[in-house]
């Protein structure tokens, strides 16, 4: 299987390899508990299992009119990539070609275009928004951390939140129902590895949860 370095004239379906320091995000933040997690997992696999898993976790990207590649997906995947303590030849990923948007006159048309789609993600790492896409950061390792959205991960994980559904950033959408409803007595698990071990605030999760009609998309 030969995959080619990425370009702008590429097409929808076609995959090739990128470095990560030229990919965009189109999200502000990442939950970095669930970063950090991966990114142990990485350095702890060989160089043939980290080149499998690039290989099976595939990023799919919008070419933008100026011919940079945009994320609209697998940013956690992507700066656990870049935090790990590899060798830099290895930081690179294989994008997955979903639209090649060079028809688009403007970086704005552009943005309105992924907005009218749902492939941006338009809030700040605590909920706020919608923002200006243009204000954007422009790699991932800027994106800061949203707690929440590790939490959300970590009950999807457990099978406490329906993740069968194909709604675009899913996991975000959970992480705005858990920063409105988790009782401040939690807060202190959700900034270190305890959010992984704290039965208590699983089981707040799970009752809350599976309560219908959590067990859905949160509005």
């Amino acid at each position: 299987l030969e995959i080619h370095e990425c370009n702008p004239t590429m097409s929808y379906g076609e995959s090739c390899w990128i470095r990560i320091d030229e990919l965009k995000p189109t999200q502000f933040a990442v939950g970095i508990t669930e970063v950090m997690q991966t990114k142990r997992m990485f350095e702890s696999w060989t160089l043939s299992g980290r080149n499998l898993k690039k290989l099976s976790k595939r990023v799919p990207c919008n070419v933008s009119p100026d011919g940079s590649f945009y994320m609209f997906n697998n940013h956690h995947f992507v700066r656990s990539m870049w935090e790990a303590d590899i060798d830099d030849s290895e930081k690179w990923v294989i994008a997955r070609v979903i639209n090649n948007w060079k028809k688009a006159t403007t970086r704005t048309d552009f943005f309105r275009a992924l907005w009218q789609v749902d492939m941006i993600w338009p809030y700040d790492n605590r909920g706020q928004g919608p923002l200006d896409p243009r204000l954007l950061p422009s790699h991932i390792s800027e994106l800061l951390d949203d707690p929440f959205r590790s939490l959300a991960s970590k009950a999807q994980d457990r099978g406490y939140v329906n993740d069968l559904m194909l709604v675009p950033y899913l996991e975000f959408h959970w992480a705005n129902f858990f920063r409105e409803h988790l009782e401040q007595e939690y807060f202190g698990f959700l900034n270190s590895d305890r959010i992984n071990s704290n039965s208590t605030l699983f089981e707040w999760c799970k009752l809350r949860v599976y309560d219908p009609p959590c067990y859905r998309v949160p509005q």
